[in-house]
């Protein structure tokens, strides 16, 4: 009996510790509140992602013909930035794109097939953000009202 109590304290103990541990680093992410404020971070240099390149098997990046990689692509782009922004604090989010679109709204020129891009919500409202290199890059693009 004692065991078993010992036991279950220990494992408590180590529960309020991990989850302790868990909370302390940031406050909860929270969404944009206005238009500007999300600007002000999507149009700083510190907040924007490096365009990568990926070599062949000799080191060498065909800048002429270069098409991407299946290496990292739109939707490693679109994780890193939500990850970025989750670090600051923010709610931004992963989202697909079809051949331009959101629910109907086009919200890029440069995609003629299936995307994924990045949105998040300032007030209730939803907005579009472009992580990867493109025209339309960090720019915020209105989708829709939440109601």
């Amino acid at each position: 009996m004692i065991k078993w109590l010992f036991f279950i304290i220990i494992v408590i103990l180590l529960g309020v510790s991990l989850g302790m541990q868990a909370s302390a680093d940031i406050e909860s992410p929270r969404f944009f509140e206005s238009v500007e404020e999300a600007e002000d971070w999507i149009d700083n240099p510190q907040n924007q992602l490096p365009i990568v390149f990926i070599c062949d098997e000799n080191g060498v990046v065909d800048f002429n013909n270069y098409k991407g990689n299946p290496l990292y692509d739109c939707d490693d782009y679109a994780e890193d930035y939500e990850r970025l922004a989750l670090k600051a604090g923010y709610i931004i989010t992963q989202v697909p794109v079809s051949n331009g679109r959101i629910w109907g709204v086009k919200v890029t020129d440069n995609v003629v097939a299936n995307h994924v891009g990045n949105w998040t919500k300032i007030k209730n409202t939803y907005y579009y953000v472009e992580s990867s290199p493109s025209s339309s890059r960090w720019k915020l693009v209105k989708i829709m009202d939440a109601d």
